[in-house]
């Protein structure tokens, strides 16, 4: 029985107004809904795939966002690099889930877990510090 895993619709409401940060944001988000569909169709080779992407494109885009908030000094800077850590480590996880044996049930836990941090991250963490960005 397939799973029923949610997706994520981009909202305006998302965007920090600084175009190198949000095509990125929303490249992650739209991995995220890949990744969704491959796992809502229990194609779990393909959930992997799509997992190593996700996690590729998020490194990218945590290090040129750690780079803007080390030049705009933006004071919650460290604890906001950890948790971009944590949510790498919850997308490698759902990764080895895809890989080893998946069991459903594990891999839908995986899979909202890090749909929930991502999310925490776009809409709440990084409105944080959305006024400390160069205006476009």
């Amino acid at each position: 029985m397939a799973s029923n895993m949610g997706f994520v619709e981009w909202q305006g409401s998302f965007e920090l107004g600084y175009q190198p940060l949000d095509d990125s944001r929303k490249f992650l988000v739209e991995s995220l809904n890949d990744l969704s569909r491959a796992l809502n169709s229990e194609d779990y080779s393909q959930g992997a795939r799509l997992s190593l992407r996700f996690i590729n494109a998020a490194r990218r885009h945590f290090a040129r966002e750690e780079d803007v908030l080390e030049v705009i000094e933006f004071p919650g800077r460290e604890d906001h690099k950890a948790y971009h850590g944590r949510l790498i480590t919850t997308a490698e996880n759902l990764e080895k889930l895809c890989l080893d044996d998946p069991d459903p049930e594990d891999v839908n836990r995986g899979f909202l877990g890090l749909m929930n941090m991502l999310l925490d991250d776009v809409i709440q963490g990084d409105q944080d510090f959305r006024d400390y960005l160069p205006k476009e």
